[in-house]
């Protein structure tokens, strides 16, 4: 049994492919990715967290850096999708659920945060919802909204 979910947050997902004024340390977010892989952690990669960091990539002012990471991610995304990888895609939210993410978007808005950290909040409640109770759920951000997300 997979001893924790682990949901990355687009800040981890930058540091791990080091994006350039988004990344502050990414040799010990890689060890730490290792590290958590090692001990059998459900590494989730959700689509809010690929589009964010493929804005910033795309954004990113060095052309042939923004190739490399461009190629980065899709190598990231592309290893995702297949059985032995280290990542697991999240499911996407049908219309009832994106819809009902939607409705709490207002709200969220003021504590200045957007719809990307919305939806990661709410990949998070998901996953606790079928998850056996005694297994971990958390974000793994550097955001510290979203590091209160954590089922232990």
């Amino acid at each position: 049994m997979t001893k924790a979910v682990c949901i990355l947050d687009t800040s981890v997902l930058l540091e791990l492919l080091d994006v350039p004024d988004k990344a502050d340390d990414p040799a010990t977010y890689l060890r730490e990715f290792a590290s958590r892989v090692e001990a059998g952690e459900a590494m989730l990669l959700p689509l809010t967290a690929i589009l964010e960091a493929g804005n910033f990539v795309g954004q990113v002012g060095n052309g042939k850096v923004r190739r490399m990471l461009a190629q980065k991610l899709v190598g990231l995304v592309a290893q995702a999708l297949r059985p032995a990888s280290p990542f697991t895609l999240t499911p996407l939210p049908d219309q009832k659920e994106l819809a009902s993410d939607l409705d709490g978007f207002v709200d969220w808005c003021k504590q200045r945060s957007g719809l990307g950290d919305l939806l990661i909040k709410t990949t998070w409640e998901r996953q606790c919802a079928v998850q056996p109770k005694q297994r971990r759920v958390y974000v793994w951000s550097k955001d510290a909204h979203l590091q209160g997300y954590d089922r232990e």
